[in-house]
């Protein structure tokens, strides 16, 4: 979570209107990549919000197969 982060691909405020930030970018994991978003809230030091998958996330495509 620390890379994604430090060195995202996409950042935006929160829809909901908090302090915090949606952070997305893209992982591997068991062999396969995933587009992930993360809200992070940096004055809490929170997560609030973690997901990943291959379909469409915020401003990230689909993953091809």
């Amino acid at each position: 979570m620390d890379d994604i982060i430090k060195h995202p691909l996409h950042v935006v405020k929160d829809p909901q209107g908090t302090k915090a930030r949606m952070y997305y970018s893209r992982i591997w994991k068991n062999g396969k990549q995933y587009n992930v978003e993360v809200l992070y809230e940096s004055t809490e030091n929170t997560i609030m919000h973690f997901e990943y998958t291959p379909e469409p996330l915020g401003p990230l495509q689909k993953i091809p197969k």
